[in-house]
């Protein structure tokens, strides 16, 4: 999923940030059994969720409605096994028998072999002097393959340099090729949270 995300820096702390990139054909998978509990864990035989979080939609579960996604909305699941997973973020204790339905939806993670990744901030879009560069090349992005993770990280003694309000910043990744293709993953706004502590 490419988005514009807007997101905080703490000047003097580490910055650790991770993006993902979903893609593809839904998956859905039949949901068999829950186990009412905080959280809930669901049984769907090869779901095929990836070992991180990723959002979801549970749909059409019949008994405990509650666990039902709202339309346009998502849950973060995480695997348990090849045929559980469980929802961190909810509470079902108390709700009522499962009966019977229910579906696991989701996109899945875009499979990043092969490609590297590049961070560029600026003051603004028409700066042409950059006040970070990051890349997958230097080690200051990493690319976690088939869990479609890109995590951008910024040592401490970095953001202590960092001297703005607010800036911009895209992500883009890169599939080496002629011609290459390029996805700009995300993109948006960064504002620096002042340090006090030195």
């Amino acid at each position: 999923m490419a988005s514009g995300y807007d997101f905080v820096i703490k000047q003097g702390e580490t910055l650790e940030k991770t993006f993902y990139w979903y893609s593809g054909a839904l998956v859905t998978k039949p949901i068999t059994a829950i186990t009412l509990a905080y959280p809930p864990v669901f049984t769907a035989a090869t779901h095929g969720l990836p070992t991180l979080e990723i959002p979801a939609r549970l749909v059409s579960i019949v008994g405990p409605e509650e666990l039902n996604t709202p339309d346009d909305e998502y849950v973060y699941l995480l695997k348990v096994d090849t045929n559980t997973f469980k929802a961190p973020e909810l509470n079902a204790s108390g709700l009522s028998a499962y009966v019977s339905g229910g579906y696991l939806a989701y996109t899945p993670p875009k499979d990043l072999t092969g490609y590297t990744a590049r961070m560029t901030i600026r003051r603004a879009t028409s700066s042409t002097t950059p006040l970070a560069v990051l890349t997958s090349v230097a080690g200051d992005i990493v690319l976690t393959a088939l869990e479609g993770a890109v995590t951008v990280t910024m040592d401490a003694a970095d953001t202590a340099l960092l001297d703005f309000v607010t800036a911009v910043y895209d992500l883009e990744l890169v599939l080496p090729g002629t011609p290459a293709y390029v996805k700009r993953l995300a993109s948006g706004a960064i504002t620096l949270s002042r340090e006090t502590t030195y």
